[in-house]
């Protein structure tokens, strides 16, 4: 069985993780990552300090801005450490928008903290230590400053520019009609969500939300993560006069209290695209370790956002009705996952999980394939078919005008539409042609005749359009043309 180390300071609140089976108290969206991790095979250890057990796998989870070094040396016990490459994720070295003076800059300004949280997980690492008599391991932090908005850099203070915990940065806000904006993308190894955050705040907290949507990742934002080395985690960005500028990067997102059953309800998508990735991340090393259980191979999914604040990675979302209402039309939502949910034969989670993206995979080319004999009936005569002029005249018979039209229309959506649904290319688009095409069958030829497909009803023709239906909505997985040129509708 796969062994996953998490990596924690010594003093980190992960150490209280609860027994499995009772709720989680914590502050983490891990928690339940790793509960779901369980479910699929994993044996999962939380580490606090420098003397981890042996794993096949480490996840680097300490929370605080710059790890220390002890805890990165950690790494070469292991064939793969996750977030191995987060070391520093302080503003001066996530940011690309740092102001100087005299550099030109004649905007606003946003004066910050350097370090993630205004330094609240170095604080509470602190307090800990203390109360273990034991040294402070980050000597001298002082209590949060506010973040502050100033017209320009005139308007800085001299000291802001002399204290090395303090960075400024052009203040770009994100505009919507009804405020701004903020986004936040939340991913683990394949799987990922990202959410639009309006709020009345121009510093974006979950006390000002106005509303939230799904939003789509821009390249450059991905690139941030490749550079800073993130594997998991949670990213802070607005999109100014079409730029995407990343505001936060944090390792160790958190998940807000009042969300913690629905959070834990997705906790599977997180899980398997951890899964996802560690298999790739080690078959790419060719490690001779213990093979890692079959699990779910599905394609990059949406998870759920654990946080909406440019100045504080750990607020999450406070008011669970605005963000249910939020999110109650949104299909990604609905996703359902058995690695998150309590089996009566827990033994056959890792059958499910592993079999359901094949199985879908085969459902897809079952409802496309099986359209193209009809589609090669209309178009080419094929199969005892009619042809073009047969069809066209069946279709002119019963009202269907314009018949040749339509009959080209029917038969190159079954023929060339049933191979793009099977391949799994243009997948949405191609099971919205399939949907339309048995409509229109099943309401100008099938209704009439009943309910049964014996007498020629509609039973056969909307079983079809409802499998059909299934891919508008579910698209192509990880076993399609879509998934490998990295693009869908």
């Amino acid at each position: 069985m796969p062994r996953l180390v998490v990596i924690t300071h010594e003093f980190d609140a992960f150490a209280s993780r609860p027994a499995p089976g009772q709720p989680a108290t914590g502050i983490y969206l891990l928690f339940d990552v790793l509960e779901a991790l369980e479910s699929m095979g994993y044996e999962t250890f939380v580490s606090a300090g420098l003397d981890p057990p042996e794993g096949d796998v480490a996840l680097m989870h300490v929370d605080c801005t710059r790890i220390p070094q002890p805890y990165l040396d950690l790494s070469e016990r292991f064939a793969l450490t996750l977030n191995a490459g987060t070391a520093d994720i302080s503003k001066r070295r996530v940011s690309r928008i740092l102001v100087s003076p005299g550099d030109g800059w004649r905007g606003p300004v946003i004066v910050k903290s350097d370090i993630n949280c205004g330094g609240e997980p170095e604080l509470r690492l602190n307090a800990h230590a203390r109360a273990a008599g034991r040294p402070e391991p980050f000597p001298g932090l002082g209590a949060p400053a506010p973040y502050a908005v100033l017209d320009g850099v005139d308007a800085v203070p001299d000291h802001v520019w002399a204290d090395e915990t303090l960075v400024v940065e052009r203040f770009l806000p994100e505009l919507d009609p009804d405020g701004f904006v903020l986004r936040t993308w939340v991913f683990a190894g394949t799987r990922e969500r990202c959410t639009r955050h309006v709020s009345s705040e121009r510093i974006v907290k979950a006390a000002g939300m106005v509303s939230r949507s799904p939003a789509e990742v821009p390249d450059a934002i991905r690139a941030e993560r490749e550079r800073l080395g993130f594997d998991y985690g949670k990213f802070d960005f607005v999109i100014h006069d079409g730029m995407p500028i990343l505001l936060d990067a944090n390792r160790t997102p958190g998940a807000s209290p009042t969300l913690r059953d629905y959070l834990k309800a997705n906790a599977g998508n997180l899980a398997t695209g951890l899964d996802e990735h560690i298999r790739a991340r080690l078959g790419s090393a060719r490690t001779a370790h213990t093979p890692l259980t079959t699990t779910s191979f599905n394609e990059i999914e949406h998870c759920v956002d654990s946080g909406a604040s440019s100045g504080d990675n750990r607020t999450g979302v406070r008011n669970v009705q605005t963000f249910a209402a939020a999110t109650a039309d949104n299909p990604e939502f609905k996703m359902s996952d058995t690695s998150s949910q309590k089996l009566i034969i827990p033994a056959l989670g890792g059958l499910y999980a592993g079999g359901t993206p094949l199985f879908e995979a085969v459902l897809r080319a079952v409802v496309g394939l099986w359209m193209v004999p009809h589609g090669a009936q209309k178009l080419f005569g094929m199969f005892g078919g009619g042809g073009i002029s047969g069809t066209a005249g069946f279709f002119a018979q019963i009202g269907l005008e314009p018949a040749m039209l339509m009959a080209v229309l029917a038969g190159g959506t079954e023929f060339f539409g049933g191979i793009l649904l099977a391949i799994g290319l243009l997948t949405r688009p191609a099971a919205v042609a399939v949907c339309i095409l048995l409509l229109v069958a099943i309401f100008s030829v099938h209704i009439g005749n009943g309910f049964f497909m014996q007498t020629g009803g509609f039973e056969y023709a909307s079983l079809w359009f409802f499998a059909a239906l299934y891919f508008v909505f579910r698209g192509g997985n990880r076993y399609s043309v879509d998934a490998k040129l990295g693009r869908a509708f």
